[in-house]
């Protein structure tokens, strides 16, 4: 499994090409945060063990991995990662999309995946939220595809599952340590993808 560059010149966190921080708070622990992510990543918080698919799985039922994201298990591995507990609620399946929203002392953080028929629909189904989210900046190695917005929305894109992870609801800053909104939506989407398999 590779992990994003964890530090360029000057101590700041790599995310991306253009040099934009990515997991901060596990660059900032050095070496033993990077074990932690990689021990959070491949616990996969699915109810049964080991990874889950993200195949054409459009339909009346939410998959696995969809359902994998809201899991009281994988709570705990958010958790663990941002250093602050929370609660999740409101989970919904409507229009092939499972959602739910993650509840903290100082915000919320909204997750959800829309699941489509096929790879092409899930292609057509990003390029409508990069055009509602836009401004946006591309983010490498997450899933098939990924982008985030100005604002910290993360969207990946994995076959025809497609994963949303919303931060406007908690403040600039979030976690212990405090890490920037943005970073959050990032390591929040890198636990999550690293769980889907893509078969």
């Amino acid at each position: 499994m590779e992990f994003p560059s964890a530090e360029v010149p000057g101590g700041e966190s790599n995310r991306n090409a253009s040099g934009r921080s990515g997991i901060q708070r596990f660059a900032r622990r050095g070496g033993a945060g990077l074990l932690v992510l990689a021990f959070l990543a491949a616990s996969c918080g699915t109810e049964a063990s080991g990874p889950t698919s993200t195949g054409d799985s459009a339909g009346k039922k939410p998959s696995k991995s969809a359902k994998m994201i809201c899991t009281d298990k994988e709570l705990n591995e958010y958790s663990e990662a941002l250093g602050v507990k929370g609660s999740v609620s409101r989970r919904t399946w409507s229009n092939d999309r499972y959602s739910c929203t993650l509840s903290y002392p100082t915000g919320t953080v909204g997750l959800a995946v829309k699941e489509l028929a096929s790879r092409t629909e899930a292609i057509a189904y990003a390029k409508g939220l990069q055009r509602t989210l836009a401004p946006t900046f591309p983010v490498s190695s997450l899933g098939d595809a990924s982008f985030q917005s100005a604002s910290g929305t993360m969207v990946v894109r994995k076959r025809s599952a497609v994963l949303t992870v919303d931060v406007s609801g908690i403040p600039p800053t979030f976690g212990v340590p405090p890490t920037k909104a943005a970073d959050v939506a990032y390591t929040y989407a890198y636990i999550i993808v690293s769980c889907w398999t893509g078969e």
